[in-house]
């Protein structure tokens, strides 16, 4: 069931049954809780941006399995519309052993394809969105929907 992120955050342990906003995972099923529970500081400073729009979006979690590294957790965002027009996504830090540990964001633009950015870390992620006011209104253009 999709609800907007708002109503998420609003209600965390209400939402979406035992699996706790993930759709796939490799890790045990246990452990979706505290995973999820480590989204919703990111989610929030998100909100604070400006980056999302928490009553025009929803957010869902993948935990992934790269063949050289290990667990990670990402989390990606659609906005609720009909087509639920799918936005892109963030994953604070990455599992691959070339990468670990660095955060990855990225998005899809029109008629151009996927964009990514890499940071050293979500820590470097945030203070890079609040010191480069041109980084940020990429991501605000991007992310934040006013309505559906």
């Amino acid at each position: 069931m999709r609800v907007s992120l708002n109503e998420f955050m609003a209600d965390f342990e209400n939402q979406r049954g035992k699996y706790f906003g993930f759709y796939d995972w490799f890790c045990k099923e246990t452990s979706l809780r505290k995973r999820a529970m480590a989204f919703l500081p990111k989610l929030r400073f998100l909100l604070d941006m400006k980056i999302l729009n928490g009553d025009t979006t929803y957010v869902w979690f993948k935990n992934n399995c790269p063949m050289d590294g290990e667990l990670y957790d990402d989390m990606r965002f659609s906005l609720l519309d009909e087509e639920d027009t799918y936005l892109g996504g963030i994953a604070p830090s990455l599992g691959y052993s070339i990468s670990k540990g660095k955060c990855n964001a990225w998005f899809i633009l029109p008629n151009i394809g996927l964009k990514q950015f890499e940071f050293k870390s979500w820590s470097t992620f945030k203070n890079e969105l609040k010191r480069d006011a041109k980084l940020l209104e990429e991501f605000q253009n991007h992310f934040y929907r006013k309505e559906n």
